[in-house]
């Protein structure tokens, strides 16, 4: 399997002409809640990306990390009759990436992009860059641009 990591989103930032800056952090941030107390901002600025297999296909959505994906709006965004959450091994095999350092780019295939409509969409916001410890900056509209994302109402209070 050909596991990608930073180094591959770093290459996907750049090629979209975006600021490649990465933060690293000492202890691991597989959550939106260990990310934000890092990053010392909202869990709802975290932003998660889930992917899920719709009908067998797989489909990451973006959700802020205060949030949760709503499998039945994501279906109906769709126009699936059935969205589950993938597991840990279609994660990997579609994205290149394991559970808990999935970015919204870089991803092994070309996966369609969901972006739930309640992440902030001022100041920054901050998705994985690929490891369990890491993240970056960016914003809604640039997050959107460099995704190619479809917008919706898609996630749901935690």
């Amino acid at each position: 399997m050909n596991r990608r990591g930073e180094k591959e989103v770093v290459q996907s930032l750049l090629a979209a002409g975006h600021d490649p800056a990465v933060r690293r952090f000492d202890g691991k941030t597989e959550t939106a809640q260990a990310s934000a107390a890092e990053l010392g901002v909202e869990t709802g600025r975290i932003i998660k990306s889930l992917v899920f297999s719709a009908q067998g296909q797989p489909v990451v959505a973006l959700v802020p990390g205060d949030r949760r994906a709503d499998t039945k709006a994501i279906a109906a965004l769709l126009g699936a009759k059935k969205v589950r959450m993938a597991d840990p091994e279609m994660v990997l095999e579609w994205t290149g990436f394991v559970v808990g350092a999935v970015p919204p780019l870089g991803h092994l295939r070309n996966v369609p992009i969901l972006m739930d409509e309640g992440i902030p969409r001022d100041g920054a916001i901050y998705p994985a860059a690929g490891e369990i410890n890491n993240a970056f900056e960016t914003t809604f509209a640039k997050l959107r641009e460099m995704t190619g994302a479809r917008v919706g109402a898609i996630s749901m209070q935690s």
